[in-house]
């Protein structure tokens, strides 16, 4: 839902190809959104939610050049995302980028139980990482129980008090005085001149004469 607000633009941008840009056009990254999401969390509000978006921006009026790159991109669409998402990079240790997406907290239905726990005891809110509020919200918007001005709101009050919990850590760090580790204690023997229990030497009398003179 964020992604479709952020790339509601008039059909020229939606469109817009460029050979040499890395990110998809505005109206495949919306598809492909939508892709990833039924592929890690699948239920059919994805689906629904890319009818929707082609329904704003249907492909009629596109030329038809256009429209056959669009088709192809959409044929192999599925393929992509299987490879992207069962792809195994040595730093996941052998783990596949799908696994380590996919999160058990973060079902549809899962996120729904927790926008509840929310309107039932707000002291939950602050508590729920950032990653996983987002993702409530989202979900709370798509089933319907959240309106666009709720959404707003909601929003703003996390952002804003996830600002302030970071400036006040970043403050108390700032803060606490620097870290200074201790000398090491040697287990080597003292010289004589510095035990306590040495007795003094010659010069070590007349310094002690001289004080008290």
């Amino acid at each position: 839902m964020g992604l479709i607000g952020l790339v509601s633009l008039p059909r020229a941008f939606v469109f817009r190809l460029e050979p040499d840009d890395p990110h998809p056009f505005a109206w495949m990254r919306v598809h492909l959104s939508c892709a990833f999401g039924d592929a890690l969390y699948p239920d059919p509000q994805w689906r629904q939610l890319a009818q929707v978006w082609s329904s704003l921006y249907p492909l009629g009026q596109l030329p038809s050049s256009q429209v056959r790159v669009i088709q192809a991109l959409l044929a192999i669409m599925p393929a992509f995302v299987r490879l992207v998402l069962g792809h195994r990079p040595a730093s996941l240790h052998g783990r596949a980028l799908g696994q380590v997406l996919h999160g058990s907290d973060r079902t549809p239905d899962q996120l729904v139980r927790l926008y509840q726990a929310w309107t039932a005891d707000r002291s939950v809110i602050p508590r729920t990482r950032p990653a996983v509020a987002f993702a409530v919200v989202g979900q709370a918007r798509a089933r319907g129980l959240l309106t666009p001005e709720g959404e707003d709101r909601l929003l703003g009050r996390l952002i804003s008090y996830w600002a302030l919990q970071s400036t006040l850590q970043l403050n108390a760090r700032l803060a606490a005085p620097p870290y200074q580790p201790l000398p090491a204690v040697s287990s080597k023997p003292r010289p004589a001149a510095l035990r306590a229990d040495a007795a003094p030497t010659h010069r070590q009398m007349r310094s002690r004469r001289n004080v008290y003179a």
